[in-house]
């Protein structure tokens, strides 16, 4: 029997992955802990979708010493070579591997340095046991892989091409969470808007939103997870039209990386710009409390001055609540990989000056809460010695919730009157 902790980084599908790891372990002989000190065998759900991110998965592993290991989520799996090399040493598990994790364990306890990253492409993660951490929260992946080819992109090579699962498999799922007590639902996968490309049977996105709505009766929320512009276009009227509803959070995650038409065409981006503006301002429209949360990847290969200015004007002109700025990171394999990178110091440059446009249009953003009063859903415990919670308001925005006397329950909704915010927040009393 030995005792497993289990660290993750990376993205909502590794956070789901540990979990069905959590769930198999706890069926079995072995104990799941808490602490990394406590236990004898540490598995590290690790992610590659920039070098920066990997770096955290290799620095802990690094400093991980005196425990057996056994290594899981990306890194090996977009870059195999790796098991011959940095990765000789230890037991490491794939991607579409991880029903096996039990027999990995059972071996690497033993001394055993097991490699199993092969391909499954019939693996479906809504079928197997998951133990969640957060009991309010339930991820429900709804594909794996994509159908793009970004320049940029190493996620393909670990997640490899669209995969969707069936919408039995995710409404059963979905309600098996709500059996259990879950109140927050995060739709997911590398890319929600591509859903259903893969089954030639006419199922899309909308069509699996509008399903669950229709059939699934409850007290829920619905988060819908990243989803490439070029899908959500074609059926803006639509999304809109699902976003009204009461049950969803009205967000979204449309990534730009770029204001560039240019830069656009050289990652292999299936939009413009203009598109992608055309597409916030109708659904800004539409939906005026939405949050719109995106990304931009500053400093690719080849991008001038006046491309970044064009990043920096599609930002002004959108203001974005959530903005996720990343400096261009090289990934093995990958097209742009070979093409010559930008000067550090540049990068640092638009960096800085992006990073301070956000926080301002961030401020500016959440001064309309100020003063209001809006109903949170908690999901998640304050900060320890704090009268404090935290939660979500209906337009997904993160509400630090303080109380005087007795606080609110994990799921429970409470009235909340915002009197102070930050670029990236909202804070308020109970009331």
């Amino acid at each position: 029997m030995a005792k497993i902790y289990i660290k993750t980084f990376g993205c909502t599908l590794n956070q789901y992955e540990s979990e069905i790891m959590k769930g198999l372990i706890k069926n079995s002989e072995h104990n799941i802990v808490n602490n990394e000190n406590k236990a004898d065998l540490i598995i590290i759900n690790g992610c590659t979708v920039t070098k920066r991110a990997e770096n955290k998965f290799w620095n802990y592993l690094k400093k991980t010493k005196d425990k057996k290991i056994i290594c899981a989520g990306c890194v090996a799996q977009a870059e195999p070579y790796l098991l011959k090399t940095k990765l000789k040493k230890y037991s490491v598990i794939g991607t579409e591997q991880i029903h096996n994790i039990l027999d990995i364990i059972n071996k690497t306890s033993e001394g055993k340095i097991i490699h199993n990253i092969k391909r499954n492409p019939e693996l479906n993660p809504n079928k197997i046991e998951n133990l969640k951490d957060n009991k309010i929260t339930e991820i429900i992946p709804i594909a794996r892989g994509c159908v793009g080819n970004c320049s940029y992109c190493i996620t393909k090579l670990a997640r490899g091409s669209l995969k969707s699962f069936s919408v039995d498999s995710i409404i059963k799922r979905f309600e098996k969470g709500l059996k259990k007590g879950s109140r927050e639902f995060w739709i997911t996968a590398e890319d929600t808007g591509a859903y259903g490309k893969d089954m030639n049977n006419g199922v899309n996105i909308i069509y699996l939103l509008k399903y669950i709505l229709k059939n699934i009766n409850g007290d829920y929320k619905i988060r819908l997870s990243m989803g490439n512009p070029n899908h959500f276009i074609k059926f803006r009227k639509e999304l809109a039209d699902i976003l009204k509803d009461e049950r969803m959070f009205k967000f979204i995650h449309l990534p730009l990386q770029s204001g560039s038409n240019k830069i656009l065409k050289e990652m292999n981006r299936y939009y413009k710009k203009e598109e992608f503006l055309d597409l916030i301002i109708y659904l800004k429209k539409q939906i005026p409390e939405i949050t719109i949360s995106t990304d931009v990847i500053l400093g690719f290969p080849g991008e001038t001055e006046k491309d970044f200015n064009e990043t920096i004007n599609v930002i002004k002109k959108t203001k974005p609540d959530i903005l996720n700025i990343n400096r261009f990171s090289p990934r093995p394999k990958t097209k742009a990989y070979e093409l010559k990178e930008l000067q550090s110091n540049i990068l640092k440059e638009r960096s800085r000056k992006m990073t301070k446009l956000f926080e301002k249009i961030g401020y500016e953003n959440n001064k309309k809460w100020l003063n209001k009063k809006a109903e949170v859903l908690i999901d998640e415990e304050g900060k320890k010695g704090t009268k404090t919670m935290k939660g979500r308001n209906n337009s997904y925005k993160t509400v630090v919730v303080s109380y005087k006397n007795k606080k609110a329950g994990l799921g429970e909704k409470v009235n909340v009157k915002i009197d102070k915010i930050s670029y990236f927040d909202l804070r308020g009393s109970m009331i």
